[in-house]
């Protein structure tokens, strides 16, 4: 479908999402909202705006009927394409939802019990979903369902929705509840309001250049903030949106890339880390041919440490099919601020220890963001290292259901009454301008006074040896006869498992000598692991505390550990 002229960003008298799809259904009617790939490969279907708007209000004059404004249902989709009218249908009747994932059916029986955790520590009285997942849910008896009601929408005629009106939201009501991937902690719902999710539109409008002559090319997951509201900002700046579902891209990386080089005019596309690692290393020569990125105007790297390496092989091995350097673009941000905080022009680097640092950019203008000691919290002096603390117009109500947690994270001060401040838990420090991220204050080792950053001795750990899967490692302290330790796991690429890349029983020494080289540190344990034995959040962050409790449990089993 070719993108039609556009009228622009909305007026200022938009004050809502409800209202930004009003605006456009009626401005721009048959302008392409969204399209959708099957299969990773084929575009598929497609939603203007006013299709969008129809389908809304088939879903919305459903969920309306079950209670008054402000319920909450929870949204449980595999693809986007069933995921975004049900989103809309919910906030045109006046609903509040909550996008979490749509587990693969011989895994529901496990996902359950989480996804009843968020039903029932939000509330949630309804469950949107699709005719097939509804089936499975039932399958497993009505003590596993999330939700009291399920309603599934793909089921749906539309034959009720005539003459439907949207329920109008004002600026401070709730637009989603937005679960954490709980890297760090269980996961919490943080409560993301119209007006703050319309301040963040319009930082993302000025980081990744949005206008209505681009497209967002997408392949991440709606039920996490950096893939939904990227989408949802594309509303705000009159751009469509081109989305793929995350297995597809998972299942081959070059799916990305095609889509990007399919899109006609320029386009703006972003991912954490890990997927452009993963295309720099598995996309196969043979996919180059024919391939055009000369038109990927921005690159954004977030949602997980932006690494120098990365970003260099991403650039270098793209380079031929017109990729351009300067693309690339970290940014730094996350749930509890609706989703951006800074973003960096062409990365800035800076070596700190053995660490290749990537710039995350400046703040915007409106946030106030400081660097603050954890322990005294008075503001560090420019270029120390402290938790970062942020305060403007798109930080989030806070957690919900959760008072004595969102005291404490989103009402911090500092030790001379500034504030109120979000706590990120995220360390980091000010180079002029910009900002740098160094870590997890939750994360951080300390032995024997001295302060270790995780993130230092995992690199050291994949440099040991041509087995250590990138990404794959996790270190963590643990205590040993009153004393604090450093441990140390890391999961073996598949071909090293298999005999293809030397000894997997090496590997264990390998990532001693290398830590104690690179960091300075003795290690009390290494051991390797299987490809995917790891425990990751729903987004593929490692959980470096869950990987601790199961170490100490001895429920890792390994090829070979080293004797302390």
């Amino acid at each position: 479908m070719k993108i039609k002229a556009s009228v622009g960003r909305a007026g200022r008298d938009v004050k809502t999402l409800v209202d930004l799809l009003l605006w456009r259904a009626d401005a721009e009617p048959d302008r392409l909202g969204f399209s959708f790939y099957t299969d990773g490969e084929k575009p598929g279907s497609a939603l203007t705006w006013r299709q969008l708007d129809v389908k809304a209000r088939e879903i919305a004059s459903r969920v309306a009927r079950g209670g008054d404004p402000g319920r909450r249902a929870l949204l449980i989709y595999p693809r986007w394409e069933q995921f975004v009218p049900a989103f809309f249908g919910c906030l045109y009747a006046g609903c509040v939802p909550i996008p979490a994932p749509a587990p693969h059916p011989a895994l529901l029986k496990r996902a359950a019990p989480r996804l009843r955790a968020v039903g029932e520590d939000s509330s949630a009285s309804l469950l949107l979903t699709t005719v097939s997942l509804a089936r499975e849910f039932a399958a497993l008896g009505a003590s596993t369902l999330p939700a009291a009601v399920v309603l599934a929408t793909d089921a749906l005629d539309g034959a009720e929705s005539s003459g439907f009106r949207p329920h109008r939201a004002k600026s401070e009501d709730l637009l989603c509840v937005q679960y954490t991937s709980g890297s760090t902690h269980s996961p919490r719902g943080v409560m993301i309001s119209h007006g703050n999710f319309l301040k963040n539109s319009r930082y993302l409008t000025e980081f990744l250049e949005s206008a209505p002559d681009r497209s967002l090319v997408t392949w991440l997951p709606h039920y996490h903030d950096m893939g939904l509201v990227s989408a949802l900002h594309c509303l705000d700046a009159g751009m469509p949106v081109r989305a793929m579902n995350p297995v597809d891209f998972l299942k081959h990386p070059g799916r990305w890339l095609r889509a990007v080089s399919h899109t006609e005019g320029r386009v703006i596309s972003g991912a954490p880390n890990f997927a452009y690692d993963l295309c720099a290393k598995s996309v196969e020569e043979s996919e180059l041919a024919g391939l055009d990125l000369s038109r990927w105007s921005l690159a954004w790297n977030s949602a997980e440490p932006v690494r120098s390496d990365t970003l260099q092989d991403f650039a270098r091995r793209f380079k031929p099919c017109g990729f351009r350097p300067e693309a690339l673009r970290p940014c730094y941000g996350l749930a509890e601020a609706t989703l951006i905080v800074s973003g960096a022009p062409p990365a800035t680097r800076m070596q700190i220890g053995g660490r290749s640092l990537v710039g995350s950019g400046r703040v915007f203008a409106g946030e106030k963001v400081r660097v603050v000691s954890p322990r005294t919290r008075r503001v560090c002096a420019p270029g120390r290292v402290g938790e970062i603390w942020v305060s403007g117009p798109s930080v989030a109500q806070g957690y919900w259901g959760n008072a004595r947690q969102t005291r404490a994270v989103f009402r911090a001060r500092t030790a001379d009454g500034d504030g109120p401040f979000l706590r990120t838990g995220d360390l980091g420090f000010f180079r002029g301008p910009e900002l740098f991220i160094t870590g997890r204050l939750k994360d951080m080792i300390v032995l024997r006074g001295r302060k270790y950053y995780p993130e230092d001795v995992e690199l050291a750990a994949e440099a040991a040896h041509p087995a250590v899967r990138r990404g794959g490692c996790a270190a963590f302290g643990i205590e040993v006869g009153g004393v604090e330790k450093l441990a140390v796991v890391v999961e073996l690429d598949r071909a090293a498992v298999n005999g293809g890349a030397g000894t997997a029983s090496d590997v264990p020494a390998a990532v001693r000598r290398s830590v104690a080289e690179r960091c300075d540190v003795e290690l009390y344990a290494a051991v390797a692991v299987r490809r995917g034995d790891l425990p990751r959040t729903t987004s593929g962050k490692i959980r470096r505390r869950e990987c601790r409790r199961l170490f100490l449990a001895g429920a890792f089993s390994a090829p070979k550990a080293a004797a302390p």
